[in-house]
């Protein structure tokens, strides 16, 4: 036994009580990092409630485990009202249940948890960034950055998922002392089955060898889905491999319409296929050749890890945190929005078979340190070293 786990023993014969503030467990990236994180924990150690902020549970919520003590808002939002009364609700199950951890997740857990827990004078707040900061532009007329900015120096630790966000952190004047980088985790695997890689391939419509490309990302216009489709114009003009993109995730009816014109316009339908995300991803990886993100912005893309850590390899644009995990052995990292560098590394791939297989490989072996548990022990010891001081 370690001297820090024998000093924690000592210290606590009770389970460490953490209260996780979220808005949803939807099929999100975030969601799905703390739905494993939560269902991964040492439940003889960890006593632990989830704070759910939005009207719906969300479709990971199923999966949640069934020792978790759940707070649902008591007022469906409706109004500034709604949304308020919800707060004060949620300030006195804090100060009741009296939790010795209090860990939020996104912008919006961030404030309502982070103010509950200064409200309550909690010594123990957590705050998970797992994007850049780009959002707070988004909300004009609220002092976003101000206000966490605030909440940064009053909390007791940020967690970063990526070391760009760390930096995004200091240049907002979070101070250094605080911010610990943890990787997202997910469970490394590559037992693809021949047999049932075909046979999805066959409801998809897919030929058996044609070459797969999956693009992982939610209809969302910087995720930058422009970019692959007007690759795919210029790459078929001069590739005899047969070869198709799948663009799996969900968004606004109204994108979702512009990229199939887009497709429509330049006649080449045959090479895309669209799917609504879903939590059963694996089906999907066990098709895929390559992964490609293509976005304008990203913390530290999860759709990049579920590749590397699925034994696929990837191309991706140069920006946020996606050169911690994409790199020239494991894939192609390429300037953001560059459509000549997007089809040559496309092309390369396509011609060259033992070259795709040897960053499989590498992608393999740079998948460990995003695993599943490494993650969680990184969270467990920064909770238990919380209560030892």
């Amino acid at each position: 036994m370690l001297k820090s786990e024998q000093k924690f023993k000592k210290n606590t014969s009770q389970k460490i009580h953490i209260s996780f503030f979220i808005g949803s467990l939807g099929l999100g990236g975030t969601e799905k990092q703390l739905l494993n994180l939560i269902n991964s924990m040492d439940k003889k150690e960890f006593k632990i409630d989830l704070y759910l902020l939005m009207n719906e549970k969300g479709d990971l919520f199923e999966d949640l485990d069934s020792s978790v003590r759940v707070f649902l808002p008591k007022f469906k939002f409706k109004s500034i009202l709604s949304h308020f009364l919800n707060f004060v609700v949620n300030y006195f199950r804090i100060k009741k249940t009296r939790p010795d951890i209090i860990h939020c997740f996104l912008f919006l857990a961030y404030l309502t948890g982070g103010l509950i827990g200064i409200l309550n004078n909690h010594q123990n707040i957590i705050m998970s960034r797992r994007s850049l900061n780009h959002y707070q532009n988004k909300f004009k007329f609220l002092p976003l950055r101000k206000i966490e900015l605030f909440l940064h120096n009053k909390i007791k630790l940020i967690i970063a998922n990526a070391i760009a966000v760390r930096k995004n952190l200091i240049d907002e004047g979070a101070p250094k002392c605080k911010i610990k980088v943890i990787y997202n985790g997910f469970v490394n695997t590559n037992d693809k089955q021949k047999e049932s890689r075909d046979k999805f391939k066959e409801v998809l419509g897919i030929k058996k060898n044609t070459f797969v490309f999956l693009v992982l990302a939610n209809l969302i216009p910087y995720k930058n889905h422009k970019l692959v489709i007007d690759a795919v114009d210029e790459l078929r003009k001069f590739v005899k491999t047969p070869f198709i993109v799948i663009f799996l995730g969900s968004g606004k009816d109204e994108y979702k319409k512009y990229l199939k014109n887009l497709i429509q316009e330049k006649e080449i339908e045959g090479y895309f296929i669209f799917k609504n995300k879903t939590k059963y991803i694996k089906k999907f990886l066990d098709i895929t050749d390559a992964g490609i993100s293509s976005s304008f912005e990203e913390g530290l893309s999860n759709s990049l890890i579920e590749f590397i850590s699925h034994g696929i390899t990837t191309i991706a644009t140069n920006v946020g945190g996606n050169s911690e995990i994409t790199n020239n052995r494991n894939g192609f990292l390429i300037e953001s929005n560059n459509k000549s560098q997007l089809v040559k590394a496309m092309k390369t791939l396509l011609s060259n078979k033992n070259l795709l297989k040897r960053k499989s490989l590498e992608s393999k072996k740079d998948s460990t340190k995003f695993c599943l548990k490494a993650m969680v022990k990184n969270h467990t010891t920064i909770y238990e070293n919380l209560i030892i001081n």
